[in-house]
């Protein structure tokens, strides 16, 4: 038995060189570092390049103006070593405390782990701090960067119907 395929031009039937990646629970970075050595270790298993994960505000900066990289840096560190690459979620939906929209209230729509407009600034401020830590690091190149998560799922990230003008906001 043979066969023999024609060449064409549909791209659809050429390799795909797919990335993949594995997202890590909102919760990782509360773990401890031999349970993230170890889930790390399960990653490099299955081939894939890519660790998505979510540092939260609230955890780096409970403090305004102070930043606790500790935790980043030692699992940025664990990525290096097994040759993968962080996907960093630095959205805005888990602010500190001193940052956030009362409990109990909404202002435009944003639920209370979402700053409020008065700290919109501060928001930026930590992500400024975020990208220059890991600059100065030299580790921006091992990362790839996403601000915000899940925008178009409104009704648990908005409070209300999904708004563009929000989103953008941050």
């Amino acid at each position: 038995f043979s066969s023999s395929f024609a060449a064409t031009n549909d791209p659809y039937e050429k390799p795909l060189n797919l990335q993949t990646g594995i997202a890590t629970g909102s919760e990782f970075f509360e773990e401890s570092n031999v349970d993230i050595a170890t889930q790390l270790d399960l990653v490099g298993t299955t081939g894939t390049k890519y660790v998505r994960l979510a540092p939260k505000w609230y955890k780096i900066e409970s403090v305004k103006g102070t930043y606790n990289w500790s935790k980043v840096d030692e699992v940025m560190q664990e990525l290096r070593s097994r040759k993968l690459t962080a996907v960093l979620n630095v959205g805005p939906a888990v602010a500190p405390p001193w940052a956030t929209v009362p409990e109990g209230t909404s202002l435009n729509g944003l639920g209370p782990n979402y700053p409020d407009s008065t700290h919109f600034l501060n928001y930026g401020a930590f992500v400024k701090a975020f990208v220059n830590h890991m600059k100065n690091d030299l580790r921006i190149s091992d990362s790839v960067w996403q601000i915000g998560n899940e925008p178009n799922v409104y009704k648990e990230n908005w409070n209300s119907t999904a708004s563009p003008k929000l989103y953008t906001l941050y």
